[in-house]
């Protein structure tokens, strides 16, 4: 995916068509993956950086218990920065994140 900073990306189990109508079109990534929710993550860019957060509609005791949601392992229950192939579960999906971007 071709983010820049500043672009933000809802990851959502909606169609593309139900994703365009609710967010706007081309701001949903659409993963066709039963334990993720409608609305479940969004990925944005700031000051050079990458982050996943909960969408706001999966937070809480309930959002945490019942939609996955972890980077390297860990749970993610607020936002967290997003670093070079880290591995990140949504639902039941395994995805990679790669940046172009070299570390310091």
């Amino acid at each position: 995916m071709g983010a820049a900073a500043g672009d933000m990306y809802t990851v959502s189990s909606t169609s593309p068509e139900g994703a365009a109508a609710k967010a706007g079109p081309g701001s949903s990534i659409f993963i066709p993956d039963a334990a993720i929710a409608a609305q479940h993550a969004v990925l944005f860019g700031k000051e050079g950086r990458f982050y996943v957060a909960r969408h706001a509609e999966v937070g809480g005791q309930a959002g945490l218990a019942r939609f996955v949601l972890r980077v390297r392992g860990k749970t993610v229950t607020t936002s967290q920065e997003l670093r070079d192939n880290d591995d990140v579960l949504v639902g039941r999906t395994a995805l990679k994140f790669t940046s172009r971007k070299k570390e310091q």
